[in-house]
């Protein structure tokens, strides 16, 4: 069999199923062949199929990977670039290209943590970013349609948000000045000395209103039914941990095993600033601070299996969409891949969310603000 697909690249999947299914029905022929008594040079020449569609596999999902990983990194270079003239605008009191949306978190929850977008963000079921990944990876699908989506950080190669490099002694000046010119601010609360600091920062100096908080989801996939059982029998590790034992009867989720203490954590840490985080749900929540510190909340960050079903509300869809275009074509962002994928049902619960970002850039955008006025 081909070796097994990069699961961050649908084309690679697909074309893994391909050549599987092609190699396994040459091999169900060279059987059937076989037992009826095929000469010795028929069999020959369906080994030799087989070898060459096996090789032609490798060498074809070989040059896909490249090119495919060459594009993930132009893109996240892009990123950094517009993330760089972003903080230089801002540094010397010029204009921004597009809105920027600032992402305030501690360092290592973009790795740790992981969010399933479904297709939301994709275009033709492809894109640059992996449907399931790290908690930024999906972040920046999700603010790719409304301006650039910037974090501090030194990991320039990370996949996400478009870093801007700083040092231990600029950090803290580099936050505010940003925090100041950012149209929207993304924070994922941590009990973590950097990120206090920046919650403080956000309380004090009134920038908490332009401000969506979030909270990790521990379930990010459930699966059930026959996908459940057959995934169980193929023993994929990603669903034998702790989060499956709070799955429904019947069901399997992969998740982030250590979401609920860390947030029990950070509830429990910022109480003694007088800051009331909302008690966890297993699905994520993205939320808002209100004038006394409480919670709001937005959206889950994951909708279960029984959530797709409900009835989608096709004309909130459809303004979200007019209203994702009319953002994109004012900002010159990447509009297009979110607006196409709006519909998908799996994707509506993610519509509240959309929606209050887009209010804050209709808002804080020059452009867009006297189109409303």
């Amino acid at each position: 069999m081909p070796e097994s697909p990069d699961d961050d690249n649908p084309v690679d999947a697909c074309l893994w199923i391909l050549s599987s299914v092609a190699i396994v029905i040459l091999l169900v022929v060279a059987v059937v062949q076989l037992i009826r008594g095929a000469s010795l040079s028929s069999l020959i020449g369906w080994a030799v199929a087989i070898i060459l569609i096996w090789l032609l596999s490798r060498s074809v999902r070989g040059w896909l990977r490249s090119r495919y990983r060459k594009q993930v990194q132009e893109r996240q270079r892009a990123r950094n670039e517009r993330a760089r003239r972003a903080y230089l605008a801002v540094l010397t009191d010029q204009p921004l290209v597009r809105p920027l949306i600032l992402y305030l978190r501690p360092f290592n929850s973009g790795s740790e943590y992981r969010l399933w977008l479904g297709s939301l963000g994709t275009f033709g079921g492809s894109s640059a970013l992996p449907d399931t990944g790290g908690l930024e990876v999906g972040l920046s699908k999700i603010t790719a349609a409304f301006g650039d989506f910037v974090a501090l950080g030194d990991d320039i190669e990370t996949i996400g948000s478009g870093r801007v490099v700083t040092g231990d002694d600029n950090w803290r000046s580099t936050v505010r000045k940003l925090a100041e010119a950012a149209t929207c601010i993304i924070m994922f609360p941590s009990p973590t000395a950097g990120v206090t600091w920046e919650m403080e920062l956000l309380r004090d100096s009134g920038l908490i209103a332009k401000t969506v908080f979030l909270m990790p989801p521990l379930v990010v996939t459930e699966l059930s039914g026959t996908a459940a059982r057959l995934i169980d029998r193929l023993g994929g590790e990603d669903f034998d941990d702790a989060v499956s034992e709070s799955a429904p009867e019947g069901s399997i989720r992969t998740g982030n095993e250590h979401a609920q203490s860390d947030w029990e954590e950070a509830r429990e840490h910022y109480r003694t600033y007088n800051i009331e985080l909302p008690e966890f749900e297993e699905y994520g929540q993205a939320f808002l601070l209100d004038a006394d510190n409480n919670s709001v909340e937005i959206c889950p960050l994951y909708s279960p299996l029984s959530g797709w079903r409900h009835r989608v509300d096709r004309q909130a869809e459809a303004q979200l969409r007019s209203r994702i275009e009319r953002i994109g074509k004012a900002t010159g962002s990447d509009w297009l891949p979110m607006a196409t994928s709006l519909n998908a049902p799996a994707n509506q619960h993610f519509l509240p969310l959309l929606s209050y970002i887009a209010s804050m850039v209709e808002r804080g955008w020059p452009e867009l603000a006297e189109d409303d006025a």
